[in-house]
């Protein structure tokens, strides 16, 4: 995509897409590790079809995951990999259902869950946060902050930052209260 171009005329951005998607769609493609699948969900990424991106994923990632290493730490790692870019396919597809959605971002939650007992997921709360809100789940999207802050508070070398971690809890559940319309419960944690 960033390569140079043989003609002189710039090319448009989707035209290289069109014919990036028209090459893909002409190769069998069978990746042989996890590595070479997350290249071909990026190339299908960047070919504007999250479509394709998302089943080329559900088509490989069982046989794939098999053949991974038993050790608990790589496997709740790789699936919560699987799991964003599930999301972050999902989130590229117009009109994808909601309740879909969801679905997905619940698989994610209890993928990251897993993979927190192992390191410092912060990063991963974070970013689920931002997909709850895109689904609109604000339910899920209240309980991954609880579950960021919770985790926070667990961390010895935040413990200065306690206050702050707190006032930042406050203010995210005063914007979800706000995007569910609920003035003054916004109010009541410091939304105005």
């Amino acid at each position: 995509f960033d390569g140079e171009d043989d003609s002189e005329q710039p090319v448009e951005w989707s035209t290289r897409q069109a014919s990036a998607s028209e090459r893909l769609s002409l190769l069998a493609m069978q990746p042989d590790d996890l590595d070479q699948l997350r290249r071909v969900f990026i190339l299908w990424m960047k070919s504007g079809h999250p479509s394709k991106a998302l089943t080329t994923l559900e088509q490989h990632q069982h046989r794939l995951l098999s053949d991974l290493s038993t050790q608990a730490e790589t496997q709740a790692q790789t699936a919560t990999t699987f799991a964003f870019m599930r999301l972050d396919a999902v989130e590229e597809i117009k009109d994808f259902p909601l309740d879909q959605y969801r679905s997905q971002l619940q698989g994610a939650m209890a993928a990251a869950e897993q993979w927190s007992q192992y390191t410092n997921t912060e990063y991963v709360w974070r970013d689920l946060a931002r997909h709850a809100q895109q689904a609109q789940a604000f339910d899920l999207q209240e309980q991954i902050l609880r579950k960021q802050h919770l985790f926070n508070t667990r961390q010895p070398e935040r413990a200065r930052y306690r206050a702050w971690d707190d006032a930042v809890l406050a203010t995210r559940l005063g914007a979800i209260e706000a995007a569910k319309g609920n003035a003054q419960s916004a109010r009541d944690f410091g939304h105005y």
